[in-house]
């Protein structure tokens, strides 16, 4: 992880010794006691008085990886830079995989050793993966196979759960799961935005995956509210990945026009008619997919299961459309068609990949491989991290955060201007985080300044700061846990967190 302080020289680097007291007798220095549950190579200290350039970090390198305990600190001690106070500052810790672990914020150090519990709300390295609650929502509900695992999202290493009911021919079956369907997508009285969206109508996981089966049937389940949430995933910035009926269910229709699809690609698609067979997939020219992987060069995939899949006609193709794939059945009418497309047409949208065929429940090889460049590809399509609003002298913002959510606001900084204050005022018993950095987002494992105690208020306060834009992030830490299985999908914990933590946000100066 590329940090400033480091790039410009303003970082004391410790190494780990086997004299845990080694800079004993400098006169500015911190000593730490540092308890938790992690594993880590790395503690970085920055200064939250003001008094030094922000992004001054104090970096406290573990001799190999450490696995911190509950019970027995990690103790070193560290020497400060000149106008470092050690009075208040942030502790971050980060894995060997360049991972923060854990944020705490220290506002008043006591003499001597200072004990910090470090808890264990960390962050990804990868930028894209924050402010989600997971990678993957599969979509295994009415009239959709039933299947719970994604091999290739565990063989990437993303988190994913699963809605599933039991995949039956009996209607009356279905009917009685669109109820609880309709809970876990529309909404409940503890969770009102449902499992797609936070309360502000941003996506709660990076993609969607929705499983094949019978693509009418379940839009007529999901009802126009459910079809609907679907819709504000997307437009909002969560990408989308279907094989066959689900992608059938991200078109306009086929022949003609169908009101139960989810219609988030403006085109409509031909079904193939072959069932229960394999066929190949050409590599297109320049497909975006080749990112991911080189296909042993070939451009090409062997024996993908098709199960009455649709394609894209090449007349149909519109602009903003990607074509990936097609298909290789030369005894068949699907031959050469697109069988793997791509549709994001602008920034803010999150991209939506449709293929026809099923690499979903692969577990490795090259078919595995080709369904995890699939799911690259649309969680490389997420729409842009946007600014909630800029946050003007003395005015108080209003908003509502979900878990693992953050909030991002624009603060302008004028000549001159003392005595700032940023203050966050938050729901009793949740925990939310405030942090601050110039001119980029102010992520929480690269922000200048953090507050991240426990509770939900908290203040950063700042004689002067240098002028221009600076970025403050509201965070939310607390989250659930989650069972499911077949016709269980069961939140546990504070379950009050996903209908939102209401909270107010203001900014001052002189």
């Amino acid at each position: 992880m590329t940090r400033k302080s480091l790039i410009f020289g303003l970082a004391l680097v410790l190494m780990a010794t086997s004299c845990p007291d080694a800079s004993a007798g400098r006169k500015n220095n911190i000593e730490i006691n540092l308890f938790g549950t992690a594993k880590i190579t790395s503690v970085v200290i920055s200064d939250m008085s003001g008094a030094v350039a922000p992004g001054t970090e104090v970096i406290y390198n573990c001799e190999s990886e450490t696995q911190l305990s509950e019970t027995s600190p990690l103790h070193f001690t560290v020497a400060l830079p000149s106008g470092f106070s050690g009075k208040k500052f942030s502790v971050k810790a980060f894995d060997k995989e360049h991972n923060a672990v854990g944020f705490y914020t220290v506002e008043k150090a006591p003499r001597g050793a200072v004990n910090v519990t470090l808890p264990d709300n960390g962050e990804y390295a990868e930028v894209a993966r924050r402010g989600y609650y997971k990678d993957i929502f599969q979509n295994a509900g009415c009239y959709l196979t039933s299947y719970l695992t994604l091999p290739a999202a565990t063989f990437l290493g993303l988190e994913y759960e699963t809605m599933g009911t039991m995949y039956e021919s009996c209607d009356k079956r279905h009917e009685a799961d669109s109820a609880y369907q309709h809970a876990i997508i529309c909404g409940t009285d503890y969770d009102n935005n449902g499992v797609l969206l936070y309360p502000d109508g941003e996506p709660r996981y990076r993609m969607v995956y929705m499983n094949g089966g019978r693509a009418t049937k379940h839009g007529r389940t999901l009802t126009e509210e459910g079809r609907e949430h679907f819709r504000t995933f997307i437009a909002n910035g969560g990408s989308y990945l279907g094989s066959c009926a689900g992608a059938y269910i991200s078109s306009t229709g086929t022949t003609n026009a169908i009101p139960n699809y989810l219609q988030l690609i403006p085109v409509r698609v031909k079904g193939t008619g072959y069932l229960n067979g394999e066929t190949g997939m050409f590599i297109a020219e320049g497909s975006p997919l080749l990112r991911y992987c080189d296909f042993g060069r070939d451009m090409y995939v062997d024996s993908v299961h098709h199960e009455g899949g649709c394609y894209l006609p090449d007349e149909n193709v519109i602009k903003d459309i990607k074509i990936l794939a097609r298909y290789d059945k030369p005894d068949l009418n699907l031959h050469n068609h697109i069988s793997v497309w791509a549709y994001k047409p602008d920034e803010v949208r999150g991209r939506v990949v449709a293929c026809g065929s099923h690499p979903e429940q692969v577990k490795d090889g090259e078919r595995r491989d080709f369904m995890a460049a699939m799911i690259q590809y649309a969680l490389d399509g997420n729409g842009t991290v946007s600014v909630k609003a800029t946050l003007e002298n003395g005015t108080q913002n209003e908003a509502v955060i979900g878990d693992k959510q953050y909030h991002h606001y624009k603060l302008v900084i004028p000549e001159g201007a003392r005595n700032i204050k940023v203050t966050l005022d938050g729901t009793a018993g949740h925990n939310l985080e405030i942090a601050l950095r110039k001119d980029e987002f102010a992520w929480r494992s690269e922000a200048s300044y953090i507050q991240s105690r426990e509770g939900a208020d908290k203040v950063l306060s700042f004689k002067n700061l240098e002028p221009g834009v600076w970025y403050v992030s509201v965070y939310c830490p607390d989250t659930v846990s989650v069972d499911y299985g077949y016709q269980k999908f069961e939140y546990s914990g504070d379950t009050s967190v996903l209908n939102g933590v209401p909270y107010t946000i203001k900014a001052s100066w002189k």
